[in-house]
């Protein structure tokens, strides 16, 4: 997996390329670490993610509760089907705010 973050302060985008699995969840988790705590504004770009594991959904899930602690907001933008059928089956498409 590939991760590369775009940060203003305020604002950033995360673009995963790649499967986000349990070896590669630890990865993303580091990337929201190095965010910084003036983040509030998040974008997940899954526009070429080809799979995320339960793993990969658990580091998400923290992700928009480190993004709603801040009164923020996460976005997931431009999944593939598959990806989007993952967070169906996980009961998360409600959950999340997913923009195709």
């Amino acid at each position: 997996m590939q991760i590369k973050t775009n940060n203003d302060g305020r604002k950033a985008t995360i673009f995963l390329e790649g499967k986000l699995t349990v070896q590669t969840a630890p990865d993303l988790s580091s990337a929201l670490e190095e965010l910084g705590e003036g983040v509030d504004n998040l974008v997940i770009d899954l526009a070429k993610t080809e799979y995320i594991a339960s793993a990969g959904l658990r580091v998400l899930v923290t992700a928009d509760k480190m993004m709603s602690g801040r009164k923020g907001s996460l976005r997931l933008v431009h999944p593939n089907d598959d990806v989007v059928e993952i967070f169906e089956m996980a009961g998360l498409s409600d959950v999340f705010k997913i923009e195709r």
